[in-house]
């Protein structure tokens, strides 16, 4: 999808938040919500996904449905606060989350099921957001960049290890420093 946006601004950055999820009571449950699964409960395998509704539930079914599906999510990027008995500070709501920017390609999406579900399995609910770097080294204060109202997330980036190779030319100092 082309874009406004230029990603080579020097003044963003990409920071860690968490993916997260939040229930909510909606009065009619219609086509393109989401909903939560937990697969395999109680095992070694267990992990939740999310999926999309494909049809609107008559008035009549709503209280049968919730029964067998619990109600629908909602998106939201929140910051672990430093004392954990503290709740997560909510960055984003779920009306502002809309991007995810292909670092590879160059490109924005639209962040979808596939997208959450697979920050879910494999990154333990981790996403990069991008933000204004000024305002943040300034005062703390996360400012998303925003596209048509909508905030930029992207996959985390891969950290380099310290856990390198060992080489031996890396270690000639130690041999010539021993003493008999």
């Amino acid at each position: 999808m082309a874009t406004q946006f230029d990603m080579k601004n020097d003044d963003v950055m990409w920071i860690e938040v968490n993916l997260k999820t939040s229930f909510y009571q909606p009065e009619k449950l219609e086509k393109g919500m989401w909903f939560m699964n937990s697969l395999y409960p109680g095992t070694d395998r267990e992990y939740v996904e999310l999926w999309e509704l494909e049809v609107d539930v008559p008035d009549d079914g709503y209280d049968e449905f919730v029964s067998l599906c619990g109600y629908p999510v909602q998106l939201l990027f929140t910051m672990e606060m430093q004392n954990p008995d503290e709740p997560d500070d909510i960055i984003v709501f779920s009306e502002n989350i809309g991007w995810v920017y292909d670092t590879e390609n160059e490109t924005m999406d639209v962040i979808d099921l596939k997208f959450v579900n697979n920050v879910i399995a494999h990154y333990g609910g981790k996403v990069f957001l991008l933000i204004d770097e000024f305002l943040y080294d300034d005062d703390g204060e996360v400012v998303p960049e925003m596209e048509n109202d909508l905030v930029i997330a992207t996959y985390p980036f891969e950290e380099e290890s310290d856990d390198e190779e060992y080489h031996e030319d890396d270690y000639e100092w130690y041999d010539d420093d021993i003493v008999d």
